[in-house]
């Protein structure tokens, strides 16, 4: 065990969670017997699913042996089943799951796997889907193109700047505006309201190397209809403004901003 998977764990068990992740359930069929939950964490998704779909069989797959050794206490351990793998390789038969289920974990495999890793763990979704079966996407979400100008305080212009010498996945630019403004891409600025808590932590590392920014609804649901999945719901869950409240930081767009995470369902 490494002190980033305790951490991770931590952050992954943690109740406030559930909110979100009840939009998910909410889309799992209830006649749906077989669910898979690809990189399932310490199994907080599975958790609710089997609390509201009790009839239900849930397999947890995740690459840490930790995770699945701490996983929370479900209501019935009966329907509980774990596995260790990583993906693209996914140890299902063709035709056998009713449900997939990815909670932030397309954008893992898209930066650590990169872009063939992502495109072959998507085809192994399909491959062991039934026919009519569902994948369930909630993912970190690209705000696209664009500016915004934001009124920082002298702490969070400071830590700015330690986050554009951390993160590793692509330049961060930002221009300081005499008007004690600053004018910052949407990517930049989601990227680092959704990043800073790591600094100093033993997730600090891997946090900077890993987008939080990887698509849009809209173009993930391109690459899903590319892969033979017809897209019946897209939406976007948490407000991005909680993240600007919650760092008392006051800001000027035209328009509104897109939400933190995107939700996806998607059918064979």
């Amino acid at each position: 065990m490494s002190a980033s998977e305790k951490e991770m764990a931590q952050l992954m068990g943690n109740k406030n969670r559930k909110q979100f992740l009840q939009k998910v359930v909410d889309l799992i069929p209830k006649a749906a017997t077989r669910i898979f939950d690809i990189g399932c964490g310490v199994g907080l998704l599975r958790w609710l699913i089997v609390e509201q779909i009790p009839q239900t069989s849930v397999i947890g797959m995740d690459m840490s042996w930790y995770m699945l050794t701490h996983q929370v206490i479900t209501p019935n351990m009966n329907y509980l089943s774990l596995v260790q793998g990583i993906a693209p390789n996914i140890p299902f038969k063709e035709n056998s799951l009713d449900v997939v289920v990815a909670i932030l974990f397309l954008s893992e495999v898209l930066c650590f796997s990169g872009k063939k890793g992502f495109f072959d763990t998507i085809k192994q979704v399909k491959r062991v889907l039934k026919d009519g079966g569902l994948l369930v996407v909630l993912d970190h979400q690209s705000p696209g193109e664009g500016n915004i100008e934001i009124r920082l305080s002298n702490s969070m212009i400071k830590k700015l700047r330690q986050f554009q010498t951390l993160f590793q996945v692509r330049d961060i630019e930002f221009e300081v505006l005499p008007n004690s403004w600053t004018r910052i891409t949407l990517c930049d600025l989601y990227d680092f309201l959704t990043k800073i808590w790591s600094f100093g932590t033993a997730l600090e590392d891997e946090e900077m190397q890993e987008s939080h920014t990887p698509f849009t609804g809209e173009e993930l649901s391109k690459i899903l209809t590319q892969k033979g999945f017809s897209v019946n719901f897209v939406d976007g869950v948490v407000e991005f403004e909680d993240y600007l409240r919650g760092y008392k930081i006051g800001y000027q767009i035209k328009g509104t901003l897109p939400n933190r995470f995107l939700i996806v369902s998607a059918k064979i």
